[in-house]
């Protein structure tokens, strides 16, 4: 006769089993699930819950015999497994096979997309490569000599050729401008094109402006020439490490000095074949609109800081709130007008207080006086 003992009825929680082999431990969810105890109407439940008595020894044997039936039945089924797994790999775990087919595709697929990226940068890079140099050939034919006209001016004093010649060089010039080619030979013996780092792309652009003739068309066209490669070249043509990501830039200190891009493209326009232009054209025009805001902009804010002196409080609040609204909360121009109108403010409440003495001293009658 087996002898059984009391247990906690939570799934998972069991009292040790004592050393006796007799004794047989069952856990909640076999007690009071729809094959335990419960089913007989012999499983009585301490209050609370934690602790459950088994009533009646037919009951107890039904449900020793069945556990252990079940655990005969799980150790037939591994060492089955076992078997199979020893004589047959493959046969052995057809859903570890399965999920491995399943990973095995996914790999595939990575690759796969790896490769056309790859195939798809590689096409791209030939397509910048392409246009760079005939970009570059057109430049040199339509552009090296111009009209030095009050476009051509504003351009020549905008662009700082003096100070950044190498950087719009490196940015334009060497992808494409002829001169400025560069090749290594490889091991093998063929050549391959390589580009010029930013000293070296500079020092040609000096030679290539040195080499202009006397005339100021002549020396004008060739800066004006190396700013449209700037504007223009494609930098897809070399890998990421090795591009410049600038553009060109006419600064900030003219009258003039946003639309200097605009004036560029002007005289692009002009001279080189649509085809050339048409790449990036969305691109530039909204840098374009971009730039008017930014002329726009000034413009108010100079009006603005001019006219707050005349303003009441209210207004000077809503101008304030304008100008955070067009260059940002924390932006210089919204600092500096908060600056001058706390400046107005400050001065205006001293006229104030300066008038509220001078009229409380006219108002007190002098010593003497009846």
């Amino acid at each position: 006769m087996l002898v059984w003992r009391l247990v906690q009825p939570r799934v998972g929680r069991t009292e040790e089993p004592r050393a006796d082999p007799g004794n047989l431990s069952f856990e909640g969810g076999y007690l009071f699930g729809g094959q335990g105890t419960s089913a007989f109407g012999a499983a009585y439940v301490a209050k609370g819950g934690y602790r459950a008595l088994i009533a009646g020894q037919q009951v107890a044997d039904q449900l020793a015999s069945d556990q252990l039936a079940e655990a005969l039945r799980d150790a037939k089924a591994r060492a089955k497994e076992a078997d199979t797994a020893e004589c047959d790999p493959d046969a052995a775990a057809p859903a570890s096979n399965a999920a491995g087919g399943v990973a095995a595709a996914d790999e595939e697929a990575e690759r796969q997309a790896r490769r056309e990226e790859r195939e798809a940068q590689q096409e791209a890079r030939r397509a910048a490569v392409a246009y760079n140099d005939e970009l570059g050939a057109a430049v040199v034919k339509h552009l090296a000599r111009v009209k030095v006209d009050g476009r051509v001016v504003k351009i020549l004093a905008a662009v700082d050729f003096g100070g950044e010649l190498d950087k719009i060089a490196a940015r334009g010039a060497r992808y494409g401008m002829p001169g400025f080619e560069s090749s290594e030979e490889l091991k093998s013996g063929k050549t391959k094109r390589t580009y010029l780092q930013a000293g070296l792309a500079g020092a040609q652009a000096r030679t290539f402006i040195a080499n202009a003739g006397k005339a100021p068309g002549d020396q004008a066209g060739r800066m004006v020439a190396l700013a449209v490669m700037t504007r223009y070249a494609n930098e897809d043509a070399v890998a990421q490490s090795s591009r410049s990501f600038s553009e060109l830039d006419g600064g900030a200190q003219l009258p003039w000095s946003l639309e200097t891009v605009e004036l560029i493209d002007e005289l692009a326009g002009e001279r080189l074949p649509d085809h050339l232009l048409a790449p990036g054209r969305e691109q530039r025009e909204a840098q374009a609109t971009r730039r008017r805001e930014l002329v726009e902009n000034r413009v108010w804010l100079a009006g603005q800081l001019d006219a707050l002196e005349g303003m009441d409080a209210g207004q000077r609040a809503q101008v304030a709130a304008e100008a955070k609204r067009r260059f940002g909360e924390y932006s210089t121009q919204s600092w500096q007008l908060r600056d001058r109108i706390r400046e107005l403010d400050a001065a205006h409440e001293a006229d104030r207080s300066a008038e509220a003495s001078a009229g409380a001293g006219a108002a007190q009658p002098e010593e003497g006086a009846a």
